[in-house]
């Protein structure tokens, strides 16, 4: 097996967007390892659409292909006076890639100024907050359009951000970067008003009349969203992409409109956890052993299981829920936030045997059995 890396690093996202204090980087580095020992072989900064196409790919004799190329790209605020360029403005994932890979990696000092405005409610821009602080940075202030409870980012990221000191400006919208001499020196923001649900489930927002006021920062961190980057495909490879801008492909198998060629992860589902794309790898790895071995992808009967189980979930609110005892997760220790805020050690620290045990004794998953009727 070849693994094609865009980068000098290995790990995609999981090496230069999550910080160190989520996830180590021997921890990382000990599971590349293992790739290596069995067999596979990586070949850095090596970027499709650059250095090679898929039809390349092919003609070198691989039989089969995997795209897991992610979603690097971040996305602007379409505010006035946005510009990549301006002194003391970075993307989110380009933000974390630079403390990762230039700072902790390589000891190369960043100046980001007292005080940082980071715009988002995922985990991205939790991330980009929690490690500014840790890079010395004064005053992190994270704002958002909507209200706390339609935030996005995991609950546990969320109360670690406000522990630690992040400033959550919720309900509000940046507007304008106010911009000197080449250099961001402030954002100016509005206060949004909720309204009712819009099509996805969450209220709408509108801006309240007279409401802007400004925020005094030295750097500017929009966390809004990623999005693939294009131009790694091109007609003739045969692999189409959706509306979106992701890959498209069969959810049984993850093959894509090619045959024998996959793909997984963030270019596929767009920006998603860690766990789903591994869990996609896992899929797409099951996939391309059946077609390389068997010239097909086999039924498999824990994704159609998985799949009814999802289909019910509309039927349980209306269903009799009979009682069950509650068995809570263990706790997990953390570090002070007073303490983990300053350096990059990781938060969440391991679990004992005797909590290992008492974890595997609950139910982890629950199953609702229904009478399905069909006409003859």
């Amino acid at each position: 097996m070849d693994i094609f890396e865009g980068k000098s690093i290995p790990g995609g996202m999981a090496a230069t967007g999550i910080p160190e204090y989520r996830l180590p980087k021997a921890v990382l580095a000990k599971e590349v390892s293992i790739i290596e020992t069995l067999g596979g072989r990586i070949f850095y900064n090596q970027k499709m659409g650059r250095e090679f196409t898929l039809n390349d790919l092919v003609e070198k004799g691989y039989t089969s292909v995997f795209l897991g190329i992610g979603a690097h790209k971040g996305k602007t605020m379409q505010v006035a006076y946005e510009d990549a360029g301006i002194e003391g403005y970075d993307f989110g994932v380009d933000f974390l890639l630079r403390i990762n890979h230039d700072y902790i990696d390589r000891g190369i000092p960043m100046a980001l100024g007292e005080k940082m405005v980071v715009v988002g409610g995922g985990n991205v821009a939790m991330d980009c907050a929690r490690s500014a602080l840790r890079m010395d940075v004064k005053q992190v202030h994270l704002v958002y359009r909507r209200s706390e409870k339609e935030m996005p980012a995991d609950h546990e990221e969320i109360e670690a951000a406000k522990r630690e000191g992040v400033i959550f400006h919720f309900l509000t919208h940046p507007t304008k970067i106010l911009v000197k001499d080449g250099r961001v020196m402030g954002v100016e923001c509005i206060q949004m008003g909720l309204g009712k649900p819009d099509e996805s489930g969450r209220s709408s927002v509108s801006p309240v009349a007279d409401s802007e006021f400004v925020i005094e920062t030295d750097h500017i961190i929009p966390a809004i969203g990623q999005q693939v980057e294009l131009g790694f495909v091109t007609p003739k490879d045969g692999v189409e992409l959706n509306s979106w801008g992701t890959i498209k492909v069969n959810p049984a198998s993850l093959m894509t409109t090619r045959k024998g060629v996959f793909a997984g992860g963030d270019c596929v589902s767009g920006p998603a956890t860690l766990v789903q794309a591994m869990a996609q790898g896992e899929k797409a790895a099951r996939s391309i052993d059946d077609y390389l071995t068997l010239g097909r992808v086999r039924f498999q009967p824990k994704e159609r299981m998985a799949q009814l189980v999802a289909d019910v979930q509309p039927m349980i609110a209306k269903g009799i829920n009979i009682p069950i005892k509650h068995e809570y997760r263990v706790k997990i220790k953390e570090l002070d936030p007073m303490i983990r805020k300053k350096i990059f050690e990781e938060v969440e620290k391991p679990i004992s045997v005797d909590e290992a045990y008492s974890e595997a004794q609950r139910c982890m998953r629950c199953y609702r059995v229904y009478s399905v009727i069909t006409e003859q």
